[in-house]
């Protein structure tokens, strides 16, 4: 699931413009994800970047991409994670689980923010 913090800065701006603007898209800086696989017999360490880019339409979330980038993995576990990630930049694999998640997130999760996007 894709988390972001409401507290501040230009991701509540953001986020406010998303919901006052009839169409916003939306382009979020690059993010570094870091994990640790587990299996049968040891742990490997991923590492993933992302460049989110999300499209609103009347305050809801209706386009978003992941824009996978650089990854770093034992060669096993970067093959499959190079697959998927290429499978989901060329065709939006993950787009509609995105897109659910991020209106999730604005009408249940950020409601400190509601006021600001409503013009109260």
């Amino acid at each position: 699931m894709l988390s972001v913090d409401c507290s501040g800065g230009p991701r509540i701006a953001a986020l406010v413009k998303s919901m006052t603007l009839p169409e916003f898209e939306a382009k979020f800086d690059q993010h570094d994800i870091r994990c640790e696989l587990e299996g049968e017999t040891e742990k490997f360490e991923v590492k993933l970047q992302i460049q989110p880019k999300v499209t609103f339409k009347e305050g809801k979330a209706v386009k978003a991409s992941l824009n996978w980038g650089k990854i770093e993995a034992p060669k096993l576990a970067k093959t499959a994670l190079w697959s998927a990630t290429a499978a989901d930049n060329s065709f939006g694999v993950l787009q509609s689980t995105i897109v659910e998640d991020i209106n999730d997130f604005i009408q249940t999760k950020c409601l400190e923010v509601k006021g600001e996007w409503q013009g109260k």
